[in-house]
Protein backbone atom coordinates (compact mmCIF):
# COMPACT_ATOMS: atom_id res chain seq x y z
CA UNK A 1 0.00 0.00 0.00
CA UNK A 2 1.30 3.77 -0.99
CA UNK A 3 0.84 6.55 1.62
CA UNK A 4 1.92 10.04 0.61
CA UNK A 5 2.37 13.13 2.95
CA UNK A 6 1.85 16.77 0.96
CA UNK A 7 3.43 19.31 3.44
CA UNK A 8 1.24 22.56 2.32
CA UNK A 9 1.74 22.34 -1.38
CA UNK A 10 -1.17 25.50 -2.18
CA UNK A 11 -1.16 27.72 0.20
CA UNK A 12 1.94 30.29 -1.92
CA UNK A 13 -1.12 30.17 -4.73
CA UNK A 14 -4.06 31.86 -5.60
CA UNK A 15 -7.70 30.52 -5.65
CA UNK A 16 -7.17 29.39 -9.44
CA UNK A 17 -3.94 27.58 -8.98
CA UNK A 18 -4.89 25.84 -6.04
CA UNK A 19 -7.80 24.27 -7.94
CA UNK A 20 -5.83 22.93 -10.23
CA UNK A 21 -3.13 21.78 -7.76
CA UNK A 22 -5.91 20.11 -5.65
CA UNK A 23 -7.67 18.79 -8.72
CA UNK A 24 -4.28 17.34 -10.11
CA UNK A 25 -3.62 15.62 -7.21
CA UNK A 26 -7.14 13.91 -6.41
CA UNK A 27 -8.53 13.97 -10.03
CA UNK A 28 -10.31 10.46 -10.19
CA UNK A 29 -10.42 10.44 -14.32
CA UNK A 30 -6.73 10.87 -14.68
CA UNK A 31 -4.03 9.17 -13.29
CA UNK A 32 -3.69 10.70 -9.51
CA UNK A 33 -3.33 10.11 -6.11
CA UNK A 34 -6.34 8.52 -6.11
CA UNK A 35 -7.07 5.21 -4.15
CA UNK A 36 -3.94 6.25 -2.28
CA UNK A 37 -4.29 7.12 1.33
CA UNK A 38 -3.02 10.89 1.00
CA UNK A 39 -2.58 12.75 3.91
CA UNK A 40 -2.13 16.59 2.70
CA UNK A 41 -1.06 19.22 5.48
CA UNK A 42 -1.82 22.77 5.64
CA UNK A 43 -2.20 26.47 7.18
CA UNK A 44 -4.67 27.36 4.19
CA UNK A 45 -8.57 26.45 5.63
CA UNK A 46 -9.89 27.74 2.16
CA UNK A 47 -9.48 24.33 0.13
CA UNK A 48 -11.01 22.43 3.36
CA UNK A 49 -14.15 24.78 2.76
CA UNK A 50 -14.11 24.11 -1.17
CA UNK A 51 -13.03 20.99 -1.82
CA UNK A 52 -14.09 19.17 1.52
CA UNK A 53 -17.40 20.82 2.38
CA UNK A 54 -18.31 22.86 -0.49
CA UNK A 55 -18.63 19.75 -2.99
CA UNK A 56 -16.51 21.98 -5.47
CA UNK A 57 -15.24 18.93 -7.12
CA UNK A 58 -18.93 17.40 -7.75
CA UNK A 59 -18.93 20.45 -10.28
CA UNK A 60 -16.52 19.08 -12.46
CA UNK A 61 -17.02 15.30 -12.11
CA UNK A 62 -15.13 14.75 -10.12
CA UNK A 63 -16.28 11.78 -7.32
CA UNK A 64 -12.51 11.40 -5.52
CA UNK A 65 -13.96 10.75 -1.48
CA UNK A 66 -12.07 14.08 0.57
CA UNK A 67 -12.24 13.73 4.14
CA UNK A 68 -10.40 16.35 6.36
CA UNK A 69 -9.23 16.04 10.40
CA UNK A 70 -7.80 18.27 12.95
CA UNK A 71 -5.19 17.04 15.32
CA UNK A 72 -4.93 17.73 18.56
CA UNK A 73 -2.05 17.07 21.78
CA UNK A 74 -3.67 16.02 24.43
CA UNK A 75 -1.39 14.74 27.29
CA UNK A 76 0.99 13.58 24.95
CA UNK A 77 -1.46 11.54 22.45
CA UNK A 78 -1.98 13.06 19.18
CA UNK A 79 -6.15 12.43 18.50
CA UNK A 80 -7.71 13.42 15.69
CA UNK A 81 -10.91 14.82 14.99
CA UNK A 82 -13.25 15.25 12.08
CA UNK A 83 -14.07 18.69 11.00
CA UNK A 84 -17.40 18.50 10.07
CA UNK A 85 -19.34 21.53 7.57
CA UNK A 86 -20.58 23.20 10.77
CA UNK A 87 -17.01 23.78 11.90
CA UNK A 88 -16.19 25.91 9.01
CA UNK A 89 -17.41 29.49 8.23
CA UNK A 90 -15.89 31.15 5.02
CA UNK A 91 -14.59 35.13 5.49
CA UNK A 92 -17.48 36.73 3.57
CA UNK A 93 -19.62 34.62 5.66
CA UNK A 94 -17.97 35.40 8.89
CA UNK A 95 -17.47 39.26 8.47
CA UNK A 96 -21.23 39.60 7.56
CA UNK A 97 -22.10 37.92 10.60
CA UNK A 98 -19.39 40.35 12.68
CA UNK A 99 -20.82 43.55 11.46
CA UNK A 100 -24.25 42.41 12.01
CA UNK A 101 -23.87 41.33 15.07
CA UNK A 102 -25.42 44.50 18.26
CA UNK A 103 -23.12 42.67 20.74
CA UNK A 104 -19.72 43.53 18.98
CA UNK A 105 -18.46 47.24 19.39
CA UNK A 106 -18.62 49.41 16.90
CA UNK A 107 -14.95 49.55 16.55
CA UNK A 108 -14.90 45.64 15.53
CA UNK A 109 -18.03 46.10 13.34
CA UNK A 110 -16.78 49.13 10.99
CA UNK A 111 -13.38 47.47 10.49
CA UNK A 112 -15.28 44.14 9.35
CA UNK A 113 -17.92 46.39 7.36
CA UNK A 114 -14.65 47.73 5.18
CA UNK A 115 -13.25 44.23 5.11
CA UNK A 116 -16.97 42.62 4.15
CA UNK A 117 -17.13 45.23 1.38
CA UNK A 118 -13.09 44.64 -0.52
CA UNK A 119 -14.17 41.07 -0.19
CA UNK A 120 -17.39 41.37 -1.91
CA UNK A 121 -17.53 44.63 -3.60
CA UNK A 122 -15.72 44.20 -7.22
CA UNK A 123 -14.41 48.37 -7.12
CA UNK A 124 -14.58 48.50 -3.86
CA UNK A 125 -12.30 51.22 -3.51
CA UNK A 126 -14.72 53.22 -5.75
CA UNK A 127 -17.25 53.24 -3.28
CA UNK A 128 -17.66 56.54 -1.15
CA UNK A 129 -18.83 54.27 1.94
CA UNK A 130 -15.29 52.35 1.52
CA UNK A 131 -13.48 55.62 2.21
CA UNK A 132 -15.47 56.78 4.75
CA UNK A 133 -14.93 53.24 6.80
Amino acid sequence: MQYFVLYDPVTPFDKEKKFAVIRRLFDNQKISLRDRTTIMLTHDFQPVIDFVHGRFFNRFGLTTPVRAKWLQNEDGSVIEYDIDKEDLINVVELTRQVVCDNNNSIAVRIVNLRKYLELTEPNFSNDPLYHVL
